[in-house]
């Protein structure tokens, strides 16, 4: 006889903190990914940690770490870069839409989820540029992305050769992709050897 399934699933502490850590180390190497800067003043360039920043004049551009950009930034040093990647309503409901007519997932930023996070982050602490109600669309369709695709990578997690480089898949996707298949596999193995005790 089949098992039943609790209602309330125990949760395996182990596989969670594994999570969690990768998720850390997502968020980690969205930090230390490049972002390009416009230099609101002349700049003396410095050393830190080993990563040198070469001097730069007023309106000039550079690519440098998302994290000593958020260091020069609250320097005053440079624009705020944030506006380069802001996710209006227009944008995310067009990607929305793009998901749900493809069958594919479809391309994103590596880093989508980690930028939208900031860019709430900034719309929340910014009482100026702050639009509760914008927000809360721009919110709700962030959810029905994740809906979307969500729903193509518990498919695609069936397959039984996985690519995850040949997907359009963003970073922390990618370790959701790996973690589902390693389960579906498992799975798999442990029915068919219930079927062969029939």
């Amino acid at each position: 006889m089949e098992n039943t399934i609790p209602d309330k699933p125990e949760t395996n502490s182990s596989e969670l903190m594994e999570l969690e850590l990768e998720l850390k180390r997502i968020l980690f190497e969205f930090t230390e990914t490049p972002i390009s800067v416009k230099f609101s003043k002349p700049f003396a360039g410095f050393d830190f940690g080993g990563i040198k920043i070469p001097s730069a004049t007023e309106n000039s551009r550079m690519d440098i770490p998302y994290f000593i950009a958020e260091l020069l930034w609250r320097e005053d040093l440079i624009e705020d870069f944030k506006n380069n990647f802001p996710f209006s309503l227009q944008e995310l409901t067009a990607a929305v839409r793009k998901e749900i007519r493809q069958g594919e997932v479809q391309q994103l930023h590596p880093y989508f989820y980690s930028l939208f996070n900031e860019q709430v982050l900034k719309s929340t602490v910014n009482d100026s540029d702050y639009d509760e109600i914008e927000l809360k669309r721009q919110k709700d369709r962030f959810k029905q992305l994740i809906t979307e695709r969500l729903s193509k990578i518990i498919k695609l997690s069936d397959s039984n050769e996985l690519n995850t480089q040949k997907l359009n898949l963003t970073a922390s996707e990618t370790i959701l992709m790996k973690k589902l298949h390693s389960w579906v596999v498992n799975w798999k193995s442990l029915v068919n050897q219930e079927k062969k005790r029939e």
